[in-house]
């Protein structure tokens, strides 16, 4: 379901959610596929249905739609994630040696943006990025939230703010690369903290 919503956001449309049904209008990449419908209504994603009419609107692997939203997901290399345990965003980079070296081997490094003490950003090397995984529970998984479209500009302009400030203070890191890449990795989302 996630990366079915994550590509419907991605695509600048804003998916209504109520009680894990969910309504939006089908974004313009994916019309060009046979049987795809330009709004959906009423669609859920669980194998639960309630009653007779919840089973005929049930969306998973093999429907179009989610097939599509599967396919264009799988071309991204970052993802997104919520967490109940984190207090402050956390993007996850890949740093990435542009000049292979004579053996032909990709040098790479880990690092993370964040919030510090003073709630500026900054950037920590990949076993404080560790270290902050670490702190996480395993098996505890955050719950849905409404308003995705509205929240996802807020996650988006913090995302491009955490990135230009990686490589603005790339020299930090002191990496020993002639010329540095970075791609995102991650972004790991406080499930409780929307900041504007």
């Amino acid at each position: 379901m996630a990366s079915s919503t994550g590509m419907i956001v991605h695509h600048r449309r804003c998916p209504e959610c109520d009680d894990g049904v969910f309504s939006f209008k089908t974004p313009d990449a994916w019309l060009n596929a046979p049987g795809i419908r330009t709004r959906y209504e009423g669609l859920i994603f669980h194998r639960n249905p309630r009653d007779n009419d919840e089973a005929k609107r049930i969306v998973g692997v093999g429907h179009q739609l989610f097939d599509q939203a599967l396919a264009q997901a799988g071309e991204w290399e970052g993802a997104l994630a919520l967490s109940r345990e984190l207090e402050h965003p956390l993007a996850i980079f890949r740093f990435l040696d542009a000049l292979t070296s004579q053996s032909g081997q990709v040098r790479q490094v880990i690092a993370g943006v964040t919030v510090g003490d003073a709630d500026d950003l900054m950037l920590i090397r990949d076993e404080a990025v560790l270290e902050l995984l670490n702190r996480r529970k395993p098996g505890q998984q955050a719950s849905e939230t409404g308003g995705a479209g509205q929240e996802i500009e807020v996650v988006a302009r913090w995302l491009e703010r955490a990135r230009a400030y990686a490589q603005a203070n790339l020299d930090t890191l002191q990496l020993p690369f002639r010329r540095s890449i970075v791609t995102d990795l991650v972004l790991l989302w406080p499930a409780t903290v929307i900041r504007t």
